[in-house]
């Protein structure tokens, strides 16, 4: 079941990738950066306890304006009670470190229309959603749903002449498992100042972002090759001096001198 899932919540988008009818509609590429973690032991602190995180990708441009993109991912993922400001934190005094493995399928819409394939600098804003599914600590949840996330990011691409597209962006992570902290369902001491506050709130399920700078190649159109050309009804040669110059060779009769 966990395996039919990870291929599930991928398919559209690895299967448009794979199937792209142009090499140039195509990009693989990847983005490193820094990843922090949401839920019981930071609630809003954007900054608490980063940790790196990278992220590989294939992209197949279906349209000037929309992609489909295929995301794995990791991250390691740390929280500490010490830097809250909340006595029951620091009471409780827990710190942890996770890693999370990621596999998922977005689609990817740019503000600007960019054409990978051409040789023309444009510089779009893009936003993203999809579906996903993750490996925390190298284990599953036993429930299906639980295993799901949610990834949505927004970031600017920069198209620039010849192979290469670079980005900066910023993704959230919507989780359906609480186990990202390591946190036990489980009340302080009944004597404790604290007794009602849970070691981990259950309705809250854990979040992390992930901000990240990346690079795209862009593969080539293989469906055409400056090597070989193509000779139109009237014989006219679309290629380069140098093919033209064999065609012309192979085409003119030998002269032989007796």
């Amino acid at each position: 079941m966990i395996f039919k899932t990870v291929a599930l919540v991928s398919l559209c988008s690895v299967v448009l990738t794979c199937n792209a009818k142009w090499g140039k509609d195509l990009e693989i590429g990847g983005l490193v950066g820094a990843t922090n973690y949401f839920g019981d032991i930071n609630t809003m602190n954007p900054f608490h306890k980063v940790r790196p995180g990278a992220l590989i990708f294939g992209r197949y441009n279906y349209h000037s304006q929309l992609s489909f993109r295929t995301n794995v991912n990791f991250a390691m993922l740390s929280g500490t009670d010490k830097s809250s400001d909340y006595s029951y934190q620091i009471q409780r005094n827990l710190e942890f470190t996770s890693y999370v493995f990621g596999l998922s399928g977005v689609v990817e819409f740019n503000f600007i229309p960019i054409q990978a394939a051409k040789n023309i600098n444009r510089v779009s804003p893009y936003f993203s959603i999809g579906l996903g599914t993750n490996l925390v600590n190298k284990t599953f949840e036993r429930k299906f749903f639980q295993n799901i996330e949610i990834p949505v990011a927004l970031g600017v691409k920069i198209n620039t002449p010849g192979k290469w597209t670079f980005s900066i962006e910023y993704s959230m992570r919507k989780f359906f498992r609480d186990d990202l902290d390591r946190l036990d369902y489980l009340l302080f001491d009944v004597n404790s100042e604290h007794r009602y506050r849970q070691m981990t709130v259950l309705s809250n399920n854990d979040w992390f972002s992930f901000l990240g700078i990346g690079i795209a190649y862009k593969l080539r159109d293989k469906s055409k090759c400056p090597a070989f050309t193509s000779i139109n009804k009237n014989g006219a040669i679309h290629a380069g001096s140098n093919t033209e110059h064999e065609y012309r060779s192979q085409s003119t009769p030998n002269s032989y001198t007796s």
